[in-house]
């Protein structure tokens, strides 16, 4: 998606005034280029049984047939590292969600499209997940704080490296829709 942005907003101004244009051209520069703009929702799709699950157990893990009784739960229920409960919200978890989904956001986006609907969606989206974090247990947020973190180590310890090796690689890279030479 990277890739073809320069293309893309080019259409994009090319076809302001016309809608029906702009997204077949759109299209075409998707089919082209071979990319799926509705990728990145596939990880979201399977998140969300996990999710719904969780939270169903969280809210009411007797009813689910995690514990016997509530005095099991009870027993159960003990600290985590600051958080009393995780059946239960917590505010400083819920403001390290925020922040921590920002902060992702950020760091996920290209610096070109930090500007207009996408820096808005990245505040909309922290703000949610603040709002989440104050209303859904506990350990929900836990879930959503540590794979933000662990986006933002990938994100450090994995891509920064790759993007820095590709970029200091002397590789042209292959272009599909030129025949290649066959030995």
């Amino acid at each position: 998606m990277q890739d073809i942005q320069p293309k893309l907003q080019e259409i994009q101004e090319k076809y302001k005034n016309k809608p029906e244009k702009q997204q077949q051209e759109i299209m075409n520069l998707y089919k082209e280029a071979k990319v799926n703009p509705v990728a990145g929702c596939l990880p979201l799709l399977i998140q969300m049984p996990i999710l719904f699950g969780l939270y169903n157990v969280l809210r009411n893990p007797v009813d689910w047939g995690v514990f016997a009784d509530q005095a099991a739960l009870q027993n159960a229920d003990m600290v985590f590292l600051w958080v009393k409960s995780l059946t239960k919200p917590d505010y400083i978890l819920a403001i390290i969600s925020g922040v921590t989904t920002f902060g992702m956001q950020m760091l996920m986006m290209p610096k070109d499209q930090q500007q207009g609907s996408m820096k808005v969606m990245t505040y909309v989206m922290s703000a949610m997940m603040l709002y989440w974090g104050f209303m859904f247990p506990a350990g929900l947020t836990l879930y959503w704080t540590a794979g933000n973190l662990f986006s933002i180590a990938q994100h450090y310890l994995v891509m920064n490296p790759l993007k820095a090796k590709l970029a200091n690689s002397k590789e042209e890279v292959i272009n599909e829709s030129k025949p290649r030479n066959k030995k």
